[in-house]
């Protein structure tokens, strides 16, 4: 069985409803081809509940544009990823998750980044970072993709 990943992303209303980016629609879709179990909520729930989600998928990929980068909601997700701090900073600091960012339009400076553990950073290429994450999970122990 494929892997699971929690899908951190942020949608915009717009006159078509609640969607994601393009290239983030375009990455989803080419996750669900190629055999990988995807949650993606869309909507707000308690810090606890999105924690307690964070682990019963494993693994969590941030689709980071400039509309995520707005939410600290989304940005709790990922920094609980990565360290395993929760919202309410009573959790002891647990075991890193596999965490991949996907850059929507570009990378990114976010300077939280740099005092974490290092996310696994995709191509932006959809095909690419796929191959990317399929590699990463062969051999997780001995891969770290840092190319921004």
């Amino acid at each position: 069985m494929k892997a699971k990943f929690y899908i951190s992303a942020l949608s915009v209303n717009s006159e078509n409803g609640e969607n994601i980016s393009p290239k983030g629609e375009e990455f989803i879709e080419a996750l669900k081809k190629a055999g990988y179990q995807i949650y993606m909520p869309l909507k707000w729930r308690e810090y606890s509940e999105i924690e307690k989600e964070i682990d019963k998928y494993g693994a969590l990929i941030a689709l980071i544009d400039d509309y995520w980068t707005s939410s600290t909601w989304k940005v709790s997700e990922l920094t609980y990823s990565l360290n395993g701090v929760g919202a309410d900073e009573v959790k002891p600091i647990g075991k890193p998750l596999p965490t991949f960012v996907f850059w929507i339009d570009k990378p990114l400076d976010l300077a939280f980044l740099r005092h974490l553990n290092e996310p696994i950073y995709l191509s932006r290429k959809v095909s690419q970072a796929i191959k990317e994450i399929e590699r990463y999970l062969l051999r997780p122990n001995q891969h770290r993709i840092t190319n921004q």
